[in-house]
């Protein structure tokens, strides 16, 4: 790889929080050519920090077209992490048991599996002190656990509002 194109590649992730995925193919490409090898596939891609539109101001697209979407660009898996909220979760994961079932009836069960991304449940929160956090839940536990900080940092604030402490 030249300096040049690895660096390309963290200020695109680090500037809009995104993968260019051309930029990793042409890099991938390039780097089995230098290597006389034959160009392997890219390793399975998984979005662990995505908005939706319940994010106000800040996320622009419905959960069902970023499902529709990562299914589309070949999603391992996508997280949806709405800021301190968990409200899109269910539409999104109704979009994908949709696709997966379209996916199913056209092409079978392996396929339907296959393609569909599979969706992580998550949130974003920022502390008082400016801190950002991605949390994600594991399992149902974590699931669980997830609602319940949501629900204590709602609580101690106005509404539409919440507050975070590190502490919590």
């Amino acid at each position: 790889y030249r300096q040049d194109e690895i660096t390309e590649a963290f200020v695109t992730t680090m500037l809009h929080g995104q993968v260019d995925r051309r930029l990793v193919e042409r890099l991938h490409t390039n780097a089995c050519v230098q290597t006389r090898h034959t160009a392997l596939p890219l390793p399975a891609y998984a979005e662990l920090h995505c908005l939706s539109n319940f994010s106000f101001l800040r996320g622009a697209s419905p959960p069902e077209e970023l499902v529709a979407q990562a299914a589309a660009q070949g999603y391992a898996a996508l997280a949806l992490t709405d800021e301190c909220s968990l409200a899109g979760v269910v539409r999104a994961h109704q979009a994908a048991q949709t696709l997966r079932q379209q996916l199913i009836e056209t092409h079978g069960q392996a396929v339907g599996e296959q393609k569909t991304p599979r969706l992580l449940i998550g949130s974003e929160m920022t502390t008082v002190d400016g801190l950002k956090l991605v949390f994600l839940a594991k399992n149902r536990e974590g699931y669980g656990n997830l609602s319940a900080l949501i629900t204590l940092a709602r609580r101690r604030a106005a509404k539409g509002a919440y507050t975070l402490q590190r502490h919590d």
